[in-house]
């Protein structure tokens, strides 16, 4: 059988019968086979807002350690460094191609915020076309 992991990730992004809750865990749980590399996988539920990204919601699944690191790299991002990620329109890419080739000093306020433990990042961002979205990484 082939893998089926992005056509599971798909279909569960568009399978809304349950709870808000209920649905990101089953989202982190089918991108984890996609994007976790030893380290767990983060799915945040974000709005826009006119001059700041608010993370409403964030699920980790992963070790108990690296469980505040998600929420604390955004927190530690520059605005337009959040605006790359999050407005830019780009629907997946790594922290490296996205915001550090732009904003070279970002890297080392995501060293210091996830404690030199990560290089980089891989993400999926999907907007609902009013102002909120998902990112998976």
């Amino acid at each position: 059988m082939k893998n089926r992991g992005w056509i599971t990730l798909l279909e569960t992004a568009y399978d809304l019968s349950g709870s808000f809750d209920a649905w990101i865990e089953a989202l982190a749980g089918a991108a984890g086979p996609l994007l976790d590399e030893g380290h767990g996988v983060a799915v945040q539920a974000f709005r826009l807002l006119p001059t700041e990204v608010r993370i409403e919601r964030s699920l980790y699944l992963g070790s108990p350690d690296l469980h505040p690191l998600p929420e604390a790299t955004v927190g530690a991002a520059a605005a337009k460094a959040q605006d790359l990620v999050f407005r830019s329109g780009i629907p997946a890419a790594t922290l490296s191609e996205v915001v550090w080739r732009r904003l070279p000093e970002e890297a080392a306020a995501f060293e210091e915020a996830t404690g030199d433990r990560f290089r980089d990042v891989i993400g999926i961002v999907a907007h609902t076309g009013t102002g909120s979205g998902i990112a998976l990484n």
